[in-house]
């Protein structure tokens, strides 16, 4: 039990059974890179919110309510070839979810924010406007009235919506753990490193995946590296990006573990499917260019990576309302309250966090903190996580200016 906002809490529960990843005998972790379809509409989703909230407190002193969680994106149809590409239909943008359209009789411009949300993501991850030029837009509002809700939550006047109570809007489990395990760290490292690579070789895209998967003393990291369709004017010369990209990232992910005091071996595998004159090649550098999509909730999670052997979250954070979405919301309590519990005892830390539908957000919520104790030299690990629990509890609410300003990104990308 613990003590949060000066009650007895009965809803928290700590137990020991956690196992630190790297005394797993094996494990695996993925990472995608800024211009993977599934990031974007992360991107997209995250960002258009932030914008939206950030409207609505300049012009109002309150976030609209909404969630935009269901971003779809879908790619375009293309001939493609090494040399060249040709875009049949274009990509096709979606803005899926709830949204409050006006406040007092003043509309809100959700057209124009999805649009230069769009156009900023995908010029921030492909260094150009070509892909937005390609993609048709679409807004699917289906806010409306319901019993659950007053009538004024997607139809407010100023005043209506400064009423809106901190309860949580759904019955959801948020997870985090406090840190990534080896494979997930060389997978993190790697793809934030082929953002260099992207920016000093203009053939190169920015849809790359990584995955990083360790057998005892031997770590394997297969990469997906794409190279621009109308970059590059022959297979040797596409050969020769990919081979460079390859003795790059090798010595860095060699470097990388050898710095963390492992002595693994790392293999390097790079576009497997490169036979029989196959090659990765992508219009705009990201295969949402010829044709694969993208979704909310299928990107990286918290700390920038997947990681299937470890407890993870169901709830898709980017898009959800930063005011009282419990998948959100949650989810940030659970990633600051795990990477605490790691700081300050040592111990690496598995915490989920439980909402009830129309509950309080902040009173006394459900709280699972599993725990590898190994390395703790204390004197009382439960009295110590308790303080912390209730620490982050008590600061919660200042997170959602923190998203606003920018300063809080729940998915690291």
């Amino acid at each position: 039990m613990s003590r949060s906002g000066g009650a007895l809490s009965l809803n928290l529960r700590i137990i020991l059974d956690a196992r630190d990843p790297d005394m797993r005998p094996a494990d695996v972790a993925e990472c995608k890179g800024i211009g993977h379809p599934d990031t974007l509409a992360d991107s997209i989703a995250d960002e258009f919110s932030r914008r939206y909230s950030s409207l609505g407190m300049e012009s109002f002193g309150v976030v609209p309510n909404h969630w935009v969680d269901k971003v779809t994106l879908i790619g375009a149809a293309a001939n493609v070839s090494v040399g060249s590409f040709e875009i049949v239909s274009p990509i096709r943008a979606h803005l899926i979810g709830k949204l409050t359209r006006q406040i007092g009789g003043i509309e809100l411009p959700i057209q124009m924010l999805f649009a230069e949300t769009c156009r900023d993501v995908f010029r921030s991850a492909t260094k150009s406007d070509e892909m937005f030029r390609s993609t048709e837009l679409s807004v699917f509002n289906t806010a409306g009235t319901a019993s659950d809700h007053p009538h004024a939550f997607y139809e407010p006047s100023a005043s209506d919506l400064l009423k809106a109570p901190l309860l949580s809007n759904d019955t959801s489990a948020c997870h985090a753990n406090s840190r990534l395990g080896l494979c997930g760290q060389v997978a993190v490292s790697v793809e934030r490193f082929t953002r260099s690579l992207t920016e000093s070789d203009a053939r190169i895209g920015s849809d790359f995946k990584v995955m990083c998967v360790r057998f005892a003393d031997q770590i394997r990291v297969i990469v997906a590296a794409p190279v621009h369709a109308d970059r590059v004017s022959s297979m040797p010369e596409y050969r020769e990006v990919v081979s460079s990209c390859a003795e790059l990232i090798a010595a860095h992910a060699s470097a990388l573990v050898a710095s963390l005091g492992r002595a693994e071996a790392v293999e390097v595998i790079i576009n497997s499917k490169d036979q029989d004159g196959g090659a990765y090649v992508a219009p705009f550098g990201t295969s949402l260019g010829k044709g694969d999509c993208g979704a909310v909730g299928r990107g990286n999670r918290m700390l920038g990576a997947i990681e299937p052997m470890l407890p993870s979250s169901a709830e898709a954070p980017a898009g959800k309302n930063p005011v009282h979405h419990a998948g959100k919301v949650y989810t940030w309590l659970a990633a600051a309250t795990a990477d605490r519990i790691s700081l300050e005892t040592g111990c690496y830390a598995e915490v989920t966090i439980i909402s009830k539908n129309g509950a309080d957000l902040f009173v006394d919520p459900m709280c699972v903190i599993s725990i590898d104790p190994g390395p703790y030299s204390g004197l009382n690990i439960s009295s110590e996580i308790e303080g912390i629990w209730s620490d982050v509890l008590n600061s919660a609410a200042s997170n959602t200016n923190l998203f606003i300003a920018g300063k809080l990104d729940p998915n690291q990308v």
